[in-house]
């Protein structure tokens, strides 16, 4: 590999200090891991030629953690094919820059745990703070099986990183689907939470994006608290026993095209504001 070229794409303290044969080895030492990276389940029929991970249906969550954690330290890309991937532990995503994408409802996160003073209530886990986090979560379906595991903060993905991106993923029985915590510049779009005490909780929020989300039976379709400067539109809840959006203490845009539709036996509005 040319030299000159690689300097370009790694280091130049080592080409200024007057090493650029160490910007070489740099950039090669990254390149050498694969930034893109398949997992499937035996449950599916696959085998491990078929893919880099394979899980086998038991603590799926290590097979995960361990993809994430042979990325590159530039971050990259983890495919997820379709089947069952059961959790008795969260997934720590760490600081690296990643799209994580299954294949639509056939690829089923489902938790086999509750909480406790050991074992985080959530199934994806962002808690590093980040100026520039960059990461995307799409096309999962993420089962909280709330009716065996009781925890009221039974929550699908947490994050208190910048910059993360959910979309077109499918939340069901969770206490709820996505919380976000101090966390500025992410989106929240086009998913579909079912069943969920609330579908998507922001608190400490700025300058995020929830749009295009559909929400279905829950008391809360979208919780901001403290939160300013997100823009809010083309929501729509149908069979919210409370509110579709709750706003507490907040300057968002939130717009009249959200669409809702109450519980037909419950006293419910569209959106509450409260300053």
């Amino acid at each position: 590999m040319d030299c000159a070229c690689t300097f370009k794409m790694t280091s130049a303290i080592n080409y200024i200090t007057g090493d650029p044969g160490q910007a070489c080895r740099e950039f090669d030492s990254i390149m050498a891991k694969t930034a893109t990276f398949t997992i499937s389940t035996i449950q599916s029929g696959h085998t491990s030629s078929d893919v880099d991970y394979l899980c086998t249906g038991t603590n799926d969550q290590n097979v995960f953690t361990n993809s994430v954690n042979d990325l590159p330290s530039v971050g990259g890309k983890i495919v997820v094919l379709e089947g069952n991937y059961y959790f008795s532990n969260y997934v720590y995503f760490g600081t690296k820059q990643l799209t994580i994408s299954g294949m639509g409802y056939v690829t089923k996160i489902i938790r086999r745990y509750n909480e406790n003073s050991t074992t985080p209530h959530v199934l994806f886990h962002f808690p590093t703070k980040q100026n520039d986090h960059r990461v995307i979560i799409e096309k999962f379906y993420f089962d909280g099986q709330r009716a065996t595991y009781t925890s009221v903060d039974n929550v699908a993905i947490r994050s208190k990183a910048n910059c993360i991106t959910v979309r077109d993923c499918y939340f069901a029985n969770n206490d709820t689907g996505v919380y976000m915590q101090d966390n500025l510049s992410s989106v929240i779009a086009d998913n579909w939470a079912v069943n969920n005490n609330t579908g998507f909780f922001l608190i400490g929020t700025g300058d995020c994006k929830i749009y295009g989300n559909q929400i279905d039976t829950a008391t809360y379709g979208i919780f901001l608290v403290t939160s300013v400067g997100n823009n809010v539109f083309g929501n729509h809840s149908y069979h919210c026993v409370n509110y579709l959006i709750k706003a507490v203490i907040f300057e968002n845009s939130i717009k009249t095209i959200n669409r809702f539709m109450p519980v037909k036996t419950a006293k419910a509005i569209a959106i509450l504001l409260i300053v």
